[in-house]
């Protein structure tokens, strides 16, 4: 674990891994997308960003809010990043993001 540099605490590194994801897929969309899409998601449920990773499917709804239909593929992005980071989901055949993120919490916390 380490500190959060925003004063909300123990960061677990695991969450660090996820954000840090989720921003790099995140910029194939301009430079500021990160920024806009995680400030709504921080601004609607009144969490921090690193909460992506125990919230999956709130940050999944954030995103159906903004981009409507066009969040599946955004999402798709997503799941492209975390599978590509994360060695132990080569065998995960699935593409939606919040069961990607939930396996991603269970084999890493095993």
């Amino acid at each position: 674990m380490t500190l959060s540099n925003t004063g909300e605490g123990p960061v677990d590194e695991l969450a660090l891994k996820i954000t840090d994801c989720v921003e790099r897929a995140l910029c194939r969309y301009g430079s500021s997308a990160a920024k806009v899409v995680i400030w709504n998601f921080i601004n609607t449920f009144k969490l921090i960003k690193t909460d992506i990773l125990k919230y999956p499917d709130k940050f999944s709804d954030s995103l159906r809010t903004m981009f409507g239909a066009g969040s599946i593929v955004i999402e798709s992005v997503f799941v492209q990043e975390i599978k590509s980071t994360f060695d132990t989901l080569d065998d995960t055949d699935s593409k939606e993001l919040v069961a990607v993120i939930r396996t991603v919490r269970a084999e890493c916390r095993k």
